[in-house]
Protein backbone atom coordinates (compact mmCIF):
# COMPACT_ATOMS: atom_id res chain seq x y z
CA UNK A 1 0.00 0.00 0.00
CA UNK A 2 2.71 2.12 0.22
CA UNK A 3 2.73 4.98 2.81
CA UNK A 4 -0.44 5.77 4.79
CA UNK A 5 -2.50 9.10 4.13
CA UNK A 6 -4.85 9.99 6.79
CA UNK A 7 -8.14 10.48 6.00
CA UNK A 8 -11.37 12.47 7.12
CA UNK A 9 -14.96 11.56 5.86
CA UNK A 10 -16.86 14.47 5.62
CA UNK A 11 -20.42 13.93 4.84
CA UNK A 12 -24.04 13.91 6.94
CA UNK A 13 -23.41 10.07 7.29
CA UNK A 14 -19.99 10.00 8.33
CA UNK A 15 -19.97 8.61 11.79
CA UNK A 16 -19.59 11.21 14.57
CA UNK A 17 -17.47 10.55 17.37
CA UNK A 18 -15.58 7.77 16.41
CA UNK A 19 -12.12 6.61 14.36
CA UNK A 20 -12.57 4.09 11.71
CA UNK A 21 -9.81 1.87 11.79
CA UNK A 22 -10.54 0.22 8.54
CA UNK A 23 -7.48 0.33 6.53
CA UNK A 24 -8.64 1.86 2.63
CA UNK A 25 -6.63 2.99 0.23
CA UNK A 26 -7.46 5.06 -2.89
CA UNK A 27 -9.02 2.85 -4.65
CA UNK A 28 -11.53 2.50 -1.51
CA UNK A 29 -13.06 5.24 -2.82
CA UNK A 30 -13.94 3.59 -6.11
CA UNK A 31 -15.60 0.34 -4.45
CA UNK A 32 -17.73 2.71 -2.78
CA UNK A 33 -18.62 3.90 -5.97
CA UNK A 34 -18.82 0.24 -7.97
CA UNK A 35 -20.60 -1.27 -4.84
CA UNK A 36 -23.54 1.98 -4.91
CA UNK A 37 -23.99 1.22 -8.54
CA UNK A 38 -23.73 -2.52 -8.71
CA UNK A 39 -20.97 -2.61 -11.52
CA UNK A 40 -18.62 -4.67 -10.46
CA UNK A 41 -14.86 -4.82 -9.60
CA UNK A 42 -13.39 -2.38 -12.22
CA UNK A 43 -9.67 -4.07 -11.82
CA UNK A 44 -8.11 -6.97 -9.59
CA UNK A 45 -6.80 -4.09 -7.07
CA UNK A 46 -10.29 -2.36 -6.41
CA UNK A 47 -11.67 -6.02 -5.74
CA UNK A 48 -9.45 -6.04 -3.18
CA UNK A 49 -10.09 -2.90 -1.56
CA UNK A 50 -11.79 -2.36 1.75
CA UNK A 51 -15.23 -0.58 0.79
CA UNK A 52 -14.97 2.97 2.75
CA UNK A 53 -18.63 3.23 3.00
CA UNK A 54 -18.12 0.95 5.89
CA UNK A 55 -16.87 4.01 7.84
CA UNK A 56 -20.58 5.84 7.69
CA UNK A 57 -23.98 5.58 9.05
CA UNK A 58 -26.20 5.09 6.55
CA UNK A 59 -29.15 4.85 8.23
CA UNK A 60 -28.72 7.88 10.74
CA UNK A 61 -27.93 10.85 8.62
CA UNK A 62 -26.67 14.05 10.52
CA UNK A 63 -27.19 17.11 8.66
CA UNK A 64 -26.37 19.57 12.05
CA UNK A 65 -23.19 21.09 11.09
CA UNK A 66 -20.40 20.66 13.98
CA UNK A 67 -18.88 23.00 15.65
CA UNK A 68 -15.25 23.42 14.22
CA UNK A 69 -12.50 26.13 15.17
CA UNK A 70 -12.25 29.48 13.95
CA UNK A 71 -9.21 30.46 15.13
CA UNK A 72 -8.25 34.31 14.72
CA UNK A 73 -4.78 33.97 14.30
CA UNK A 74 -2.49 31.56 12.82
CA UNK A 75 1.05 31.04 11.99
CA UNK A 76 2.61 32.08 9.01
CA UNK A 77 5.50 29.08 8.79
CA UNK A 78 4.94 25.87 9.25
CA UNK A 79 6.69 24.09 12.62
CA UNK A 80 9.19 22.27 10.54
CA UNK A 81 10.53 25.74 9.37
CA UNK A 82 10.14 27.07 13.18
CA UNK A 83 6.91 28.62 13.39
CA UNK A 84 6.89 32.27 12.59
CA UNK A 85 4.99 35.16 12.45
CA UNK A 86 1.33 34.87 14.01
CA UNK A 87 -1.17 36.49 11.63
CA UNK A 88 -4.55 37.24 10.98
CA UNK A 89 -6.19 34.72 8.91
CA UNK A 90 -8.22 37.07 7.21
CA UNK A 91 -4.94 38.90 6.15
CA UNK A 92 -2.58 35.80 6.09
CA UNK A 93 -3.05 34.16 3.07
CA UNK A 94 -4.39 37.51 0.76
CA UNK A 95 -1.69 37.48 -1.58
CA UNK A 96 -1.23 33.89 -1.95
CA UNK A 97 -3.02 33.38 -5.86
CA UNK A 98 -1.34 36.83 -7.28
CA UNK A 99 2.21 34.84 -6.00
CA UNK A 100 0.72 32.12 -8.15
CA UNK A 101 0.01 33.84 -11.14
CA UNK A 102 3.85 35.81 -11.02
CA UNK A 103 5.29 31.93 -11.02
CA UNK A 104 3.27 30.66 -13.68
CA UNK A 105 3.88 33.68 -15.49
CA UNK A 106 7.50 33.46 -14.65
CA UNK A 107 7.48 29.73 -15.92
CA UNK A 108 6.04 30.65 -19.04
CA UNK A 109 2.69 28.71 -18.07
CA UNK A 110 -0.36 30.97 -19.01
CA UNK A 111 -2.73 32.45 -16.74
CA UNK A 112 -5.95 33.27 -17.96
CA UNK A 113 -9.15 35.44 -16.47
CA UNK A 114 -10.81 31.99 -14.88
CA UNK A 115 -13.59 32.06 -17.15
CA UNK A 116 -15.69 29.17 -18.20
CA UNK A 117 -14.62 29.29 -21.34
CA UNK A 118 -10.81 29.37 -20.24
CA UNK A 119 -11.25 26.34 -17.83
CA UNK A 120 -13.77 23.99 -19.08
CA UNK A 121 -13.57 21.92 -22.31
CA UNK A 122 -17.43 22.66 -23.65
CA UNK A 123 -17.98 25.41 -22.10
CA UNK A 124 -21.24 26.21 -24.48
CA UNK A 125 -22.69 22.45 -22.77
CA UNK A 126 -21.95 24.07 -18.99
CA UNK A 127 -23.36 28.12 -19.99
CA UNK A 128 -26.93 26.18 -21.22
CA UNK A 129 -26.80 24.01 -18.01
CA UNK A 130 -26.39 27.57 -15.98
CA UNK A 131 -28.36 29.09 -17.92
Amino acid sequence: MGFRVPAVVVSPYARRGSVSHLLCGFESILKLITYRFGLGDLTTRDARAKNIGQSMNWGKPNFERPDLPDPDRIASSPCTLGGGDVQDTQLAHQSDLAALEDLAERFGFPVGSGDVDQIFRAPDSLQKALG
